[in-house]
């Protein structure tokens, strides 16, 4: 790992920035990453590390962690929002740990909490995703579930009135992601939907390939086509779309 560790979220023992790769961790199966947080899926168990202020490692404290310490449940997949975390477990169930300002724990009442506890009114899910402030999970059969913050729209549901009780907003999804402020979905067809930064409903993609992998940032989304291509829009200031210029695109 490499870049900032002030609060320990590159998992080497210190509170370090680093400009140079380390090695801290073997045999990693997947790797979610939040705002100054890391969560680490390995064979056997799951880690977290780094900024801990909100409960977000759901260690049972609010104490930041320079190395891995393990989270408290088996895991299948995780996902990190800004300053919260989601465990799916091998049951399908979904646990939430972190920040819950809009509900992005699924539950009302915006305290913080330092342990994991499920999200109720979920079926079995297979996947989990986060925005900064909203969570998402979808079943085997194609269901899109959404809950937390809904100010940008990034619920989908039409509003923009956020929700603690999980969603369905979207069928005949394969997999999704979660931006600062949006939401992104891969269907089953191949194509890809969006909804967020100020549009509260799903729209279609167009001009895109069938799609086989989506990832987000906070304000960019990335596009594997299963043409091998990656295609990229959105916010473009940092040069994040990769195409040599700092104009940003609605369209890929």
């Amino acid at each position: 790992s490499e870049g900032w560790g002030y609060d320990g979220q590159l998992g080497d023992g210190s509170f370090l920035n680093r400009t140079r790769p380390i090695r801290v961790l073997e045999g990693v199966l997947g790797v979610a990453v939040g705002n100054l947080h890391t969560l680490v899926l390995l064979p056997d168990k799951a880690l977290g590390f780094g900024h801990n202020e909100r409960g977000q490692l759901g260690d049972g404290t609010f104490a930041s962690k320079g190395k891995p310490v393990p989270l408290s449940l088996p895991a299948k997949a995780l996902a990190a929002g800004y300053a919260h975390s989601l465990i799916l477990s091998p049951e399908g169930r979904v646990y939430a740990a972190g920040s819950n300002e809009e509900g992005q724990l699924g539950e009302s009442g915006g305290r913080p909490r330092s342990r994991f506890l499920p999200v109720e009114g979920l079926p079995p899910v297979v996947g989990v995703a986060a925005g900064y402030f909203h969570s998402l999970a979808w079943t085997e059969g194609g269901d899109l579930w959404a809950w937390g913050s809904n100010l940008s729209g990034q619920l989908g549901t039409g509003t923009v009135e956020s929700s603690p009780r999980p969603l369905k907003v979207l069928e005949r999804v394969r997999s999704a992601v979660g931006g600062g402020s949006f939401t992104a979905a891969l269907l089953q067809d191949g194509s890809v939907w969006v909804t967020g930064l100020d549009s509260a409903t799903f729209r279609r993609l167009e001009g895109l390939p069938k799609a086989r992998a989506l990832a987000a940032g906070r304000a960019h989304l990335l596009v594997l086509g299963e043409d091998g291509q990656v295609y990229a829009l959105g916010e473009n200031e940092e040069g994040q779309l990769g195409d040599g210029t700092r104009e940003g695109r609605l369209e890929a």
